[in-house]
């Protein structure tokens, strides 16, 4: 490895010292920790990724550094996963929680950005990560003892896609050998690939208590027998070929007899667990929502995580306790279509809040229901009204009232400028969000109609009249639909 020039260490880049194991900060002030790496920063703060004097070598052990770096300043949290006095070190048995909240914060693109920035997975600044997040994980987190999973940053579906038969049962024993690593060190013989002969027996047993029911298969490979007609639809035949390769050979018959004779042995789920997606199902949202959202108690309550032996195979379930912990975090959060809260309608209609309040709280005894909380993001929880109670508000808050002079409704208004209702709704709802004091509903004939005011009205014939003034310009001089909403724009800002 090429040699650190030592004039440089005091510059602006952070260059790693040889064999030192640490990174060397560019304040001289900084205090030195064994082991816990520290971000390599330019005289901006800015995190450097790499330097013209360094060898490739050199440039990833940097930027590996400093995503370890970059992280553990993020998440200090993750302190508590390392062994004690010893950063760097996973504490035995916390590999798999480790992986799973390194995945959780920096499973995607956009939460690797936020976190470590762009450059970290550029090309032109970090060659090594070779233009990918995920390598850069990979790459960062190995020291650690963190190995990731093919499908951590795939979709099953697309790991099949334009894929010969030997490349899906490859991809097939690489899920499987990352899912169940102990079984390269019970029945492989190291260096060959090959099952010990005298273990194979013991070796196709493990296979099919892991694969042989079709759910337990396609948890791990999704519906990778449609790939390839060979597989004719049925795991069975997946299983019989993927394990040739490592002299491990099943009959179809074999197979089906293991399945049936584990199915005779199923147990019974106890009452009140169920599978995320029965889960789902129950709640009325995504199956991929509830599992999320349970995964967030497993490292605090394992317990309430088992597998259960069901007619279809083995499956997870989650307890009464988890099933309700995951409902009380979703359901808030889905606010029913209609459902206004006090402050908007209040607004909407031009009333103290305490006078909305008031009318909504005549009916609450007599219809509990149409009072709901919900907690929505980023905006904590709210009282809601239902579409029945927001009705009712409505009317008896404008019951007594008639439009003032000079307010208009948008029908009567467009009959009167000779332009659709649309456009002319189109037109006001510029100016909805910034002024809502400009709209009213009022009762003409016992019915509610929104209404507009006549300062408004005046802004519409403005912008109706300098569109009618430049009308014989847009015709003989065409331009493309763009443009046209580009002169229209302006004439509303005018």
């Amino acid at each position: 490895m090429k040699e650190f020039d030592p004039s440089l260490k005091d510059s602006v880049f952070m260059l790693p010292e040889k064999d030192s194991g640490s990174i060397v900060s560019s304040n001289p002030d900084t205090k030195k920790q064994e082991g816990i790496p520290t971000v390599v920063r330019d005289k901006r703060g800015r995190a450097t990724w790499k330097h013209s004097e360094n060898s490739p070598e050199q440039n990833e052990e940097l930027g590996i550094r400093n995503i370890q770096a970059l992280f553990l300043e993020k998440f200090p949290i993750f302190y508590e996963m390392f062994e004690e006095g010893k950063v760097g070190t996973i504490k035995k048995g916390k590999e798999e929680d480790a992986r799973r909240f390194i995945l959780e914060h920096l499973r995607s693109k956009n939460k690797f950005g936020t976190v470590f920035g762009n450059l970290a997975y550029s090309r032109d600044w970090t060659p090594y990560f070779e233009g990918s997040f995920n390598t850069a994980l990979k790459k960062s987190f190995e020291p650690w003892g963190i190995k990731f999973k093919i499908r951590d940053f795939n979709k099953v579906r697309d790991l099949w896609k334009n894929k010969t038969k030997e490349e899906i049962l490859e991809i097939v024993r690489k899920i499987f050998v990352e899912e169940y690593p102990e079984f390269c060190e019970l029945y492989l013989i190291e260096d060959t690939s090959k099952a010990d002969p005298e273990k194979v027996k013991e070796a196709k047993r493990f296979v099919l208590e892991k694969l042989s029911f079709s759910g337990n298969f396609r948890k791990l490979f999704g519906a990778v027998t449609r790939y390839n007609l060979s597989f004719n639809n049925s795991h069975f035949n997946v299983i019989h070929d993927a394990f040739v390769p490592w002299g491990i050979r099943f009959e179809i018959r074999e197979i089906k007899q293991f399945n049936l004779k584990v199915f005779n042995l199923r147990t019974a789920v106890p009452e009140g667990w169920m599978a995320y997606t029965k889960l789902a199902q129950n709640l009325e949202v995504s199956p991929q929502s509830t599992k999320n959202t349970a995964e967030k108690y497993r490292i605090n309550h394992p317990e309430w995580f088992h597998e259960f032996v069901s007619a279809r195979g083995t499956h997870e379930y989650y307890s009464p306790e988890l099933a309700e912990a995951v409902a009380r975090d979703l359901l808030p959060q889905k606010v029913v279509f209609g459902w206004r809260t006090t402050g908007g309608l209040a607004k909407e209609l031009g009333k103290a809040i305490k006078t909305i309040r008031k009318i909504a709280l005549k009916y609450s005894k007599a219809h509990p229901e149409w009072l709901r909380s919900f907690l929505t993001a980023g905006r904590g929880k709210h009282e809601y009204y239902s579409p029945e109670l927001v009705d009712i508000i409505k009317q008896e808050v404008l019951l007594s009232e008639t439009s003032p002079q000079g307010w208009r409704t948008i029908r009567s208004l467009a009959l009167d400028l000779g332009i659709g209702e649309y456009v002319l709704r189109n037109i006001s709802n510029k100016l909805r969000l910034s002024n809502p004091e400009l709209f009213r509903w009022y009762l003409i004939n016992g019915r509610l109609f929104e209404h507009l005011s006549p300062k408004l009205i005046e802004e519409i014939e403005r912008v109706i009249g300098r569109n009618r003034n430049h009308r014989e310009e847009f015709r003989s001089e065409p331009i493309s639909p763009q443009e046209a909403k580009e002169e229209f724009d302006k004439l509303f800002e005018e």
